[in-house]
């Protein structure tokens, strides 16, 4: 991944926020006009309003995980409550891996039977933030919704940004110098989230996010976008690091808004 370029920012600073009904349900920023035209049109592209109508999303296909350095054919199911249940099984013949959490509470575990193997107690912070991380990538680049977990600042790569107080310069938020890429946003978040995302250059909805993954950079890709209830929704949603596929998602049903409930995320 390409150095992010460096940030000045004042202790009261704001960056430009995008206006209108998009706010009642995201949480984010952006630090310059570039870089909220890109995002502007990539949620245009996914479906525009349609992004703000979202109150649950249910994926059901085929995943391929790894484990233990080989591809487990597995068959999964992803369910979404907004904004804070989540929930993904990989259902293997003889055990299912979950992960997720709901509010606070982590639902991650190793199903084997009538057996359930839960984390160690000392990792449930850790896991969280990681869960959280997770589906804050997975719907910014289905469907470039922004989790209220995850508050992010979406800036130009390519350009070096100064915020400014509002208080002293009230016209504008931000001044920036250089030229910024076309359909590339750096995003930073005060949680340490970081990610680089990637539009098409000529759908303008996401293809690739990039982020710092261990050992590797993780890069995650999205095709063959399908429509569902008024949005393009990737049907293939493929994480690489290292030159090496770790996951691979594949869904033959995607269900926006479907009848789920709190219930419904549990170990």
């Amino acid at each position: 991944m390409r150095r992010r370029p460096a940030w000045s920012v004042s202790a009261a600073a704001v960056s430009l926020l995008l206006a209108g009904s998009l706010l009642a349900q995201d949480n984010y920023q952006f630090s310059d006009p570039n870089v909220q035209d890109i995002f502007r049109y990539a949620r245009m592209a996914v479906g525009g309003g349609a992004v703000s109508k979202l109150k649950a999303l249910e994926f059901k296909g085929t995943s391929k995980v790894e484990m233990n350095g080989f591809l487990i054919d597995c068959k999964v199911d992803i369910k979404i409550l907004l904004p804070d249940y989540y929930l993904r099984v990989d259902a293997a013949p003889a055990d299912a891996k979950l992960a997720g959490y709901a509010g606070k509470t982590i639902l991650s575990a190793i199903r084997s039977g009538d057996h359930l193997t839960l984390p160690p107690d000392n990792l449930t912070s850790a896991i969280l933030k990681n869960e959280r991380a997770r589906l804050a990538r997975f719907l910014l680049g289905t469907v470039t919704y922004v989790t209220p977990d995850v508050s992010m600042v979406f800036h130009s790569s390519g350009l070096n940004v100064d915020m400014v107080d509002p208080r002293v310069k009230a016209r504008t938020s931000a001044t920036a110098e250089g030229r910024g890429e076309p359909n590339i946003a750096d995003i930073t978040s005060r949680d340490g989230f970081s990610a680089r995302l990637t539009v098409d250059a000529s759908d303008k909805w996401p293809a690739k996010l990039q982020y710092p993954g261990s050992p590797a950079e993780e890069t995650m890709t999205f095709k063959d976008r399908r429509e569902v209830s008024g949005l393009k929704i990737p049907f293939r949603v493929t994480t690489a690091a290292g030159g090496r596929v770790i996951d691979d998602l594949i869904f033959d049903q995607v269900l926006v808004n479907p009848e789920i409930g709190k219930g419904d995320f549990k170990r």
